[in-house]
């Protein structure tokens, strides 16, 4: 959603096609989007003032939009992937999107894409940007989390966090809070990380069964 939260965008996904949806009220009224055509949409995210937003979709493409979702332009020089994952710093000119291979960055809105290959190809599920798209952090499905300072050009992996299954990451607008779930067994798990680099661990309790 939009900073002032009047501006939200949803998306059908997991094994099921569909539309991507948009609301300017709240989400009082809701407005299909079909430009971007019925696809199994993976994630959604949107800049700050609710007018780019950017969508990736599991076995297709990334595609943009700059006029609050009402139109939508296929980004084929990302190339066509398992896309799990896509965030935006908060003006939107900075992307930073997964698969389960690498993880990709564009600087200018979506438009040009490039492979980040220092922290390997692995089974990344979630990516989370700082507001201004300097600090960014990202899961694996059976492996750890990895941060970056640099705008995505290098990664550190954080061993102390633990080896899990990493379903979800986001952070704080200055990128220094963190906050992951894992799936266990019986279990879905939260733990909240303070301080990008430090990964101190402040929860890790059950947060409910799935």
């Amino acid at each position: 959603m939009s900073s002032d939260g009047t501006k939200l965008a949803a998306c059908v996904g997991g094994n099921y096609s569909g539309y991507i949806y948009t609301s300017t009220d709240g989400g009082n009224s809701c407005t299909e989007q079909s430009s971007a055509g019925s696809r199994k949409w993976s994630r959604l995210t949107m800049s700050s003032d609710g007018t780019k937003l950017a969508a990736c979709e599991y076995g297709g493409c990334i595609y943009t939009s700059t006029d609050g979702g009402n139109t939508w332009t296929e980004k084929k020089n990302a190339g066509i992937g398992n896309w799990k994952s896509i965030t935006m710093s908060s003006d939107g000119t900075k992307l930073a999107a997964c698969t389960d291979g690498y993880i990709y960055i564009s600087t200018n809105g979506g438009n040009n894409w490039t492979e980040r290959n220092s922290a390997g190809s692995r089974n990344w599920y979630s990516i989370a940007i700082s507001s201004d798209g300097t600090k960014l952090a990202a899961c694996v499905i059976g492996g750890c989390i990895y941060t970056s300072t640099d705008g995505g050009n290098n990664w550190t992996e954080k061993k102390n966090a633990g080896i899990g299954n990493w379903k979800s990451i986001t952070m704080s607008s200055d990128g220094t809070k963190l906050a992951l779930v894992y799936i266990v067994v019986i279990s879905t798990h939260l733990r909240m990380v303070e301080i990008i680099g430090q990964s101190k661990l402040l929860l890790d309790g059950v947060a409910g069964e799935v």
